[in-house]
């Protein structure tokens, strides 16, 4: 296997494909953990389930990761720490924080299992599709007691549904690698998908997914024919969309472009994201908390969570209200450092295509409806990442070897979900 600045461990063919097994199950389910903890924060079977798969990966070999990547992780991660210290509830800031950690292991771990299986991403498409086809049945089941937009099966809320659904709608805008009856099945996934978003009535993820598709589009530009039938698919979900209607007034596209054009003011507009942003960051500048931060999920610590309100529906805001800006810098710092090894790498393939479509999406929809406080998202941007750094040449950085220390870190931060669980 070459070597490359980010390497995942070299384990066996059988080992490979049960990881990716683990991996499939975990995408397909990943929207149903929030369902189940009721958006506690800390999300901590879906959390588990991540443990487990960064522990067996790391069960058949070292990860190896350039000296330069990891410095600028340990700078990060020990303010992330610190912070979390310092913010009176230790134990629940790192269990949450645990997430955002854990993360660029996960990246690693999958960039090295998308190079040695690269079947994965078409099963990953077929997944998603599946997800979304089972979706679709439990709400057509449910539609007609849906008055509100807090009841299963929205699993917790119609937004957050809308930002699963669309996170996942993402996978499906190409079939690569795929037979005829894939394909079928992905194109009957993606209308399905379309037909909830329009239903829903998020403006947010629409503009996010429009946003994701103009980015695939020019990566990888679709021909004629299947761009107008992609067009006349969406202004088809659409009119369907309408035709399921349940009478919620905050619900399906017509009542989304009614509750835009007639909103009397900026902030009614934004469904209060003007009011609520002010707030926090009036908050965050009454002493040093702008510097330091709160610790994990420091918006509730601040004082300004209310009712379904408990962040702060931006990924700046949050990352400010958790670590600060010293912590905010530092994760740039870091994200940089793992931007410069992705320099060179091109990008109009479908791998590639699809994964910075999914950070489109997951950019706008986290600056606009906080989808990246959720740790579902976190996921799909770390398969987005490990799906570039699958891609790499050779590193010539000096690396550093680890995985008992690994183990030993995701030991630790599971032990404190099931402490707190």
């Amino acid at each position: 296997m070459r070597q490359t600045s980010l390497q995942g461990p070299d384990t066996g063919r059988g080992r490979e494909w049960l990881a990716a097994g683990i991996l499939l199950v975990f995408f397909v389910f990943s929207w149903r953990s929030v369902g189940i903890t009721r958006f506690n924060a800390l999300d901590s079977p879906f959390f588990l389930a991540l443990s487990a798969f960064c522990l067996w990966r790391l069960a058949g070999g070292p990860v190896a990761i350039s000296v330069p990547l990891f410095r600028a992780y340990l700078l990060w991660a020990g303010w992330v720490v610190f912070s979390d210290f310092f913010s009176a509830q230790f134990a629940f800031a790192f269990a949450r924080d645990s997430h955002w950690l854990t993360l660029p292991l996960f990246v690693v771990l999958c960039a090295g299992l998308l190079r040695d299986v690269p079947s994965a991403v078409p099963l990953l498409r077929v997944a998603a599709a599946a997800s979304v086809i089972f979706i679709a049945l439990q709400l057509a089941i449910a539609a007609p007691g849906m008055k509100t937009g807090l009841r299963e099966p929205v699993f917790g809320h119609l937004r957050y549904l809308s930002m699963a659904v669309g996170a996942l709608v993402i996978w499906l805008y190409d079939d690569a690698q795929l037979g005829t009856w894939a394909r079928i099945f992905v194109s009957a996934g993606r209308f399905a998908g379309l037909v909830i978003l329009f239903w829903t009535g998020g403006r947010g993820v629409l503009l996010a997914l429009a946003a994701a598709l103009a980015a695939h589009t020019l990566l990888l530009a679709p021909g004629r024919t299947r761009a107008i039938f992609q067009v006349l698919e969406i202004l088809l979900a659409a009119l369907v969309s309408e035709l399921a209607s349940v009478g919620n007034s905050v619900m399906g596209l017509a009542n989304s472009v009614s509750r835009s054009v007639s909103a009397s003011s900026v902030d009614v507009l934004t469904s209060g994201r003007i009011v609520l942003w002010s707030d926090t960051w009036k908050r965050l500048a009454d002493g040093t908390g702008m510097w330091f931060g709160w610790g994990g999920n420091g918006f509730m610590r601040m004082g300004l969570a209310r009712g379904f309100i408990f962040h702060p529906h931006n990924v700046i805001l949050q990352m400010l209200t958790d670590w600060g800006i010293i912590g905010l810098v530092l994760f740039a710092n870091f994200l940089g450092a793992a931007l410069r090894a992705l320099t060179g790498l091109g990008l109009r393939t479908s791998n590639g295509a699809l994964a910075i479509s999914i950070l489109v999406f997951l950019l706008v929809a986290g600056m606009l409806d906080g989808g990246l406080y959720h740790p579902q998202f976190l996921i799909y941007a770390g398969l987005a990442f490990g799906m570039l750094f699958a891609r790499t040449g050779e590193g010539t950085a000096e690396r550093v070897t680890l995985q008992l220390s690994l183990v030993v870190v995701v030991l630790a931060m599971t032990a404190v979900h099931l402490i707190l669980l």
